[in-house]
């Protein structure tokens, strides 16, 4: 009832203001002179019916703004200063809001997992054959479900797609709906169904201008025939931080991979495994379960290759925060370190503002108004300076995504801008969050010094004023110093001899059944140097390994490439030894395979369009 009261009051402040005048003038001339001072009377029965704390906050609030309005380069300062910190900090936040914190938009996100094993040769596995992921299927109790994928890249038209193979359960299991027609199915993924794909919804709408007869279309991918049967929901991107354009079966691996067959007598090792956890089994039950079977799955391998320990680890977002804090740690330090640059000099704005307004505070004071009331004052203005302060760091924030984006879609290779793919970068609720959260931090660390010291009755404020700028000193250096040691890592590391030369070699990717046509056509062209074929390029993800019998002491896994023998010409590599009278034979002699990568080195042809 009395909040209530207190709440008509409010809304009706004016009716109660005029009642109670009345009401005091007619009692005073009852009461004559015994009836004391009729202002305190009216401060008694206001704080009465109203919320005291919320009228001394308008009070301060509607005093500040008319100090800000007669001081208005003052305010705008400070507003700029602290929104640009703002403004850059959400610009981070935003992006690892995207990749890190929103969870994927699936069905129960946070019950899926991924997991490696570690072998006694110190080698991480995380990829299965066919056959492992079946037996991890029907052996493993700890999970309701699981999935089977592999990311890879595949050509279509003039320019390569991001393609995610997938089993038969992939969109059911994650309980992914379509925007148009259906999902992947179980028949789609037995070896000699039809090819079909999923498109993504922005892949629908930027590649194939939102085409309402998408459903039935050929697209080609290698130079395969693959129908688009269905495509995805908006919101759904895929698993991984890179957004998939297109989901194909199982039966494509070979086709993406350029490899083996998935089902072929060779069991290349590209499949991921999700895995859902039952809703009764903890994950340090599970951890148990799934070491327990890899430990029986690598039992009859080479003693260096059985299992030792199992990483399990949540897939509910793009990128998952736990082994990556180490990496994100720095880069939010370094933000940081802006944002508590710009509050230092807000901080001696606001020193400087304060010490103008030392008669202001010892009127205030001699009036009768304590030091916790001048503090709220003081921190009332900095509030009022935070949230136009957090409003423009918001638009900055939003201006800088935008922009970085089109500087990277700007300054990339016509051949790779075509390939990047962005998640969904929009604000929600999380960013809004963090924003009021800034801002209310920033309220505290650039108005809370200041009215403590401006307030007290020794004021001295050249010792926090010399304290304030040492701190904005050393924070200065300490970000030079980071930057300095960031770029000369980066110069380094872009200096770094992989004792190979990439300079004008190019890597083409054919379909199997045209990769001798296109060797014999290349040969034949005048802007072609060298061409040599390979399994895997070089620097472009792991290579396979084998077990090496050596001299002396136990076999080792050892990593290999087939290669041509004109190989070590195209990266220029030199060979420390050679046997005596060996010739490498021509590439002619050297018949393409169907895993066959063929590389290029164009030097002459930089000197044909100079002639």
């Amino acid at each position: 009832m009395k909040i209530r009261k207190r709440l008509l009051y409010f809304l009706r402040r004016r009716q109660f203001e005029q009642d109670l005048a009345e009401e005091v003038r007619f009692h005073r001339e009852m009461a004559g002179s015994a009836f004391g001072s009729v202002a305190l009377t009216l401060e008694d029965s206001r704080a009465v019916w109203s919320f005291h704390w919320l009228d001394s906050f308008l009070q301060d609030f509607r005093y500040a703004l008319r100090g800000f309005r007669k001081t208005p380069a003052f305010a705008l300062t400070v507003i700029g200063t602290i929104g640009l910190g703002l403004g850059l900090n959400t610009t981070l936040f935003t992006v690892f809001n995207a990749y890190v914190l929103r969870p994927l938009a699936v069905h129960d996100p946070y019950s899926l997992y991924t997991f490696l094993w570690t072998t006694r040769n110190d080698r991480f596995n995380q990829r299965f054959t066919w056959p492992e992921y079946q037996e991890l299927s029907r052996q493993n109790f700890a999970f309701s479900e699981s999935l089977a994928y592999q990311n890879g890249m595949a050509a279509m038209g003039e320019r390569g797609s991001l393609i995610q193979v997938v089993s038969g359960n992939y969109f059911t299991m994650l309980g992914v709906g379509m925007s148009m027609g259906r999902p992947i199915l179980e028949a789609d993924a037995v070896p000699g169904s039809p090819a079909v794909a999923v498109a993504s919804y922005a892949t629908w709408k930027n590649r194939f201008a939102a085409d309402p007869n998408i459903l039935g279309r050929k697209i080609y991918l290698r130079g395969v025939p693959v129908e688009v049967v269905g495509v995805a929901r908006p919101e759904f991107l895929g698993l991984d931080p890179i957004p998939a354009e297109f989901w194909v079966p199982l039966t494509l691996s070979g086709v993406v991979a350029g490899g083996a067959d998935l089902f072929g007598p060779d069991h290349p090792a590209r499949l991921t495994a999700l895995l859902r956890l039952r809703p009764d089994v903890t994950p340090q039950a599970a951890r148990s379960a799934l070491l327990a079977w890899s430990i029986q799955m690598t039992s009859d391998r080479p003693i260096d290759r059985h299992t030792t320990g199992i990483f399990l680890e949540q897939h509910a977002t793009p990128i998952t925060l736990g082994q990556n804090a180490v990496g994100f740690a720095p880069i939010f330090v370094a933000f940081g370190l802006v944002l508590l640059i710009a509050c230092a000099n807000v901080s001696n704005m606001m020193l400087a503002r304060a010490l103008s307004r030392q008669r202001e505070m010892g009127i205030r004071v001699s009036l009768g108004a304590g030091r916790a009331r001048l503090i709220r004052q003081l921190l009332t203005e900095s509030l009022l300076l935070a949230i136009p302060a957090a409003a423009a760091g918001y638009a900055i924030g939003q201006a800088t995504v935008q922009l970085a984006k089109r500087i990277l879609l700007s300054t990339t290779p016509p051949e790779v801008n075509r390939m990047l793919n962005f998640v969904d970068l929009s604000p929600d609720a999380r960013v809004f969050g963090f924003i009021l959260v800034a801002a209310a931090a920033s309220t505290l660390m650039f108005g809370l010094v200041p009215a403590l010291q401006a307030t007290r009755s020794d004021y001295r404020p050249t010792r926090l004023r010399d304290a304030l700028v040492v701190t904005q000193v050393t924070v200065c250096a300490l970000l030079l110093i980071v930057t300095m040691v960031v770029l000369r890592s980066q110069q380094r590391l872009m200096a770094l001899d992989f004792g190979l030369d990439t300079h004008q070699v190019f890597d083409l990717r054919v379909a199997d059944q045209f990769q001798q046509q296109a060797a014999d056509r290349l040969r034949g062209e005048p802007f072609v140097e060298t061409l040599a074929a390979m399994t895997h390029a070089p620097l472009n993800g792991a290579l396979p390994a084998i077990l090496v019998a050596g001299p002396r002491g136990a076999p080792r896994l050892t990593d290999y490439d087939m290669v041509s023998p004109e190989f070590f010409n195209v990266f220029r590599i030199p060979l420390l030894f050679r046997r005596l009278g060996a010739h490498p034979p021509q590439l002619k002699q050297a018949p393409l395979t169907r895993k066959t990568t063929i590389r290029v080195s164009t030097a002459a042809l930089r000197s044909r369009r100079r002639a």
